[in-house]
């Protein structure tokens, strides 16, 4: 228990620091500390510079959990929580998919631009520049303002549509199914059912592309 609360905290500050440098604009000068093939090391970073002066006014740029070059591109329309990360993490770090939360997943909330087309736009030129495997929408928000499409989940989570070559999948929001009480456990199962099928569809999709 232990090991396990030490890690999850060096865990939030390895990340917490990551999302300050993105903030505070110094993430063009800082390299990815592990290169891949066919990724340019610097222009995905500096997507960021290019986009932060184009925020709303008094917006801040959203907390970026995991690294630039994550097989899994999550889209999330707010911040997630501590309990909403746990969650999502328990979604792909298990004895069945065995992925590694913090090393194959990057979490991106949606921006505050003034205008809802420059956020299609900037998550458009970002995974141009880091090449994901695979893109998850957690809730249909985010995945109905990249595709154009209208926002039902029930739709989205049907097949796949690719935004600019990408697979994208769409799940349940991790915030929608924690809110429901005991009254609701029909709902629930059914709800955790379904995200364990988009979870093992996502996994899917890195051994496909």
């Amino acid at each position: 228990m232990l090991m396990n609360s030490l890690r999850e905290e060096f865990w939030d500050l390895a990340h917490r620091l990551r999302a300050q440098i993105l903030t505070d604009g110094f993430c063009q000068q800082v390299p990815l500390l592990t290169p891949q093939e066919n990724r340019n090391q610097t222009a995905d970073l500096n997507v960021y510079q290019k986009w932060k002066d184009r925020l709303a006014l008094d917006a801040t740029w959203p907390k970026v959990l995991g690294p630039l070059t994550a097989k899994i591109f999550v889209i999330v329309e707010h911040d997630l929580n501590q309990g909403e990360l746990e969650f999502v993490r328990r979604w792909f770090e298990n004895d069945r998919l065995k992925l590694n939360f913090s090393q194959d997943i990057q979490i991106h909330p949606w921006p505050d631009f003034p205008h809802a087309e420059d956020a299609r736009e900037f998550f458009k030129e970002l995974i141009l520049q880091v090449k994901p495997k695979v893109l998850l929408s957690l809730g249909c928000q985010p995945a109905a303002r990249l595709l154009q499409a209208p926002p039902s989940l029930e739709t989205l989570r049907a097949g796949d549509f690719p935004f600019e070559g990408f697979p994208l999948v769409t799940t349940h929001h991790p915030g929608a199914i924690l809110a429901l009480d005991s009254s609701q456990d029909t709902l629930k199962n059914l709800w955790k059912s379904q995200i364990w099928k988009d979870a093992q569809r996502t996994a899917g999709k890195l051994r496909l592309v």
